[in-house]
């Protein structure tokens, strides 16, 4: 039976140290922290920015962890109007703990924030940055999509993709300890599958991998021609089959996380529809991932 904890979240970094490929840009987050300890911040805000799973949610939750403090989390889940941004986040940017920690305010998909669609969420960001008391961080994979006022108020960081040879080296360590022998061409065959994306990889790993004592590099491609043809199985019960239950019945017998199966979805919703079944699609995904993190965030 496959693991409840996605082996993404039980191999999180804890500390900055273990953030690998990025070495420039954890050296900059760190000053930034120290400048925020010493009572001179170099700046109120940081943007971290970079392609997907390069190491940028586990580098905010590592430095809090790191440096002691408490941190609040907004992402693309949660409301982000003004009056959310200004009734959660405000708040926690202007005042420590009561027990005197240091707090990090933490926005995820700045990218995908913007005035209109988020009613006024860009402009309080802006002024929370500002004026906070406390450390803000702004987390986004396309820089220039965040309003200009927002980057030009913070200080942008860059994370770059991960090199094939470091995330081979990270997957070898997991093996490791999950006690698998893994063949070293099945685990650089999955790093370089995977761009650059260290989140990826070991996702994929998980799933080549995981119930068994040993991974050899015929299992890797057997697994990713399995998990192509199971999720485009399940995409057409979703978007051509009759009925509700049983597309819910396929999705439970598929080896992928709810998270991937709503980017699989978005991904091939307009193939499916088009018009106002397309609008009504979007607007059920729109709920799907609104329930999905409101469930995350109460586990």
């Amino acid at each position: 039976m496959a693991s409840a904890v996605k082996w993404t979240e039980r191999y999180r970094p804890t500390s900055l140290k273990e953030i690998l490929g990025n070495g420039k840009a954890v050296d900059e987050l760190l000053a930034w922290a120290n400048s925020w300890e010493r009572g001179a911040p170099i700046a109120g805000a940081v943007i971290l920015y970079g392609p997907a799973g390069t190491g940028k949610t586990s580098a905010a939750l590592a430095l809090a962890r790191q440096f002691g403090w408490d941190w609040i989390e907004m992402n693309a889940s949660d409301a982000r109007t003004a009056g959310a941004i200004q009734k959660i986040a405000g708040p926690a940017s202007q005042s420590r703990t009561f027990s005197g920690q240091r707090r990090l305010v933490i926005l995820d998909e700045a990218d995908n924030l913007h005035g209109t669609a988020d009613r006024g969420g860009a402009a309080a960001m802006l002024k929370l940055v500002r004026d906070t008391s406390q450390p803000v961080l702004l987390i986004a994979n396309e820089y220039y999509e965040i309003e200009k006022p927002l980057r030009d108020a913070a200080k942008g960081i860059q994370f770059r993709s991960v090199r094939s040879t470091t995330i081979a080296q990270a997957l070898r360590e997991i093996c490791k300890a999950e006690g698998i022998a893994c063949d070293p061409d099945a685990l650089m065959l999955i790093a370089e599958r995977a761009g650059g994306d260290m989140r990826s990889a070991v996702n994929d790993l998980q799933a080549a991998a995981e119930g068994s004592r040993e991974l050899k590099l015929e299992d890797v491609a057997t697994a990713e021609r399995d998990v192509k043809s199971s999720i485009f199985k399940v995409l057409e019960i979703i978007f051509k089959g009759t009925s509700a239950r049983e597309a819910l019945q396929a999705s439970y017998d598929l080896d992928e996380s709810p998270e991937d199966l709503i980017n699989w979805v978005d991904e091939n919703l307009p193939l499916a529809y088009q018009g106002e079944d397309l609008w009504h699609g979007y607007e059920s995904l729109a709920r799907a991932d609104i329930f999905l993190g409101r469930v995350g965030r109460r586990q």
